[in-house]
């Protein structure tokens, strides 16, 4: 059964430790919802394509994206 991000992620709002990075992000989103291991998705930073190094500020919109193409 194929589940979009929206589906594993019911909430809207995620509390974050002020300036942690990206991929302490991400792996905090993998210890709350481990189903998200098995997807593929991008961390957009006010929407801009973050990288793992880049931190997180208490107001920054952050969004997951799923696999997409385009041309």
């Amino acid at each position: 059964m194929y589940l979009a991000l929206s589906d594993i992620l019911p909430n809207q709002e995620i509390e974050v430790e002020e300036s942690c990075t990206i991929l302490q992000f991400r792996n905090q989103l993998y210890k709350q919802y481990p189903a998200l291991q098995e997807r593929r998705f991008t961390i957009a930073r006010n929407h801009t394509i973050a990288n793992d190094e880049d931190r997180l500020t208490n107001q920054d919109e952050v969004a997951l994206l799923p696999p997409f193409s385009g041309g």
